[in-house]
């Protein structure tokens, strides 16, 4: 899994979806341990009797993640979304887009044979440019999205008076509904990149969607809190972990749906 945003929840939220299927078959990356020393350390930790493993991968240069997916010789490999993260070191989104599609690159079949199955965002302007990355070494390229087009896509997306979404999701011929239990459109694209993947990889539909009902939020990544405050309380919303202006985006808009006064607490 990599993207400019997202990377670390999508892979949190494929863990929990795949380990509904094969439980305690299945390793990820902790943390966010998705850089040239982070993949190999948690490619070295994976137990040998694991059935699946769910890897992160990072960059903030070009060639970073020709190198790291050639470790890792992904079956599946996600794009979750492009946006500016890292603008030092790249010219424009273009060349953020080429350096994210080099994931591309170390796909296999899991007999060993060149191919194996490219996950893209459909409604990410540089889609095509993701596919044509995804060409030369994917067997299949499957899109996911919130618009029709894509090959897995929300028919509906509800909010929850719990601040969750309620969705309805087309996964190439069949149709899900479940029950998101993060917050935000983001988190419904996010959960459609999971859908993606854990149909891609023969498991349980209907087992993921109940994981993703039940999946708590995670630390600087949307965990909510609820403070006392005087006699009243208070929910603080924790997206601490890393800002760029597409994360940032998505976490005042979610937000912008709480009752009440909002307060935003903004670093440098």
């Amino acid at each position: 899994v990599t993207g400019s945003v997202g990377k670390t929840s999508a892979k949190e939220a494929l863990f929990a979806a795949l380990d509904r299927s094969l439980p305690g078959a299945v390793h990820r990356s902790v943390k966010s341990y998705n850089n040239h020393t982070g993949v190999p350390l948690s490619l070295a930790r994976m137990p040998r009797d694991t059935t699946v493993g769910v890897f992160e991968m990072g960059m903030n240069h070009a060639g970073e993640l020709s190198q790291l997916t050639r470790l890792v010789r992904p079956h599946i490999a996600i794009v979750t979304a492009i946006a500016p993260a890292h603008t030092e070191f790249f010219a424009d989104e273009s060349a953020i887009a080429d350096a994210k599609g080099e994931i591309f690159q170390g796909l296999e079949a899991p007999d060993g044979s060149p191919g194996g199955v490219a996950i893209v965002p459909y409604d990410s302007p540089h889609r095509d440019r993701l596919m044509a990355a995804a060409a030369p070494y994917a067997a299949r390229t499957v899109t996911f999205g919130l618009t029709k087009g894509a090959d897995v896509h929300a028919v509906e997306a509800m909010r929850l008076p719990s601040g969750g979404s309620f969705v309805t999701a087309k996964v190439g011929a069949r149709e899900l509904s479940f029950t998101l239990s993060q917050p935000g459109m983001h988190w419904v694209s996010n959960a459609l990149a999971v859908l993606a993947a854990v149909d891609a990889a023969g498991a349980d539909l209907a087992r993921a969607g109940l994981a993703l009902a039940e999946m708590g939020g995670l630390a600087g990544r949307g965990l909510r809190v609820t403070a006392r405050v005087g006699e009243g309380e208070m929910l603080v919303i924790d997206e601490s972990y890393n800002a760029n202006p597409a994360s940032m985006r998505a976490t005042l808009a979610v937000l912008a749906e709480e009752p009440g006064r909002h307060v935003a607490v903004l670093g440098e």
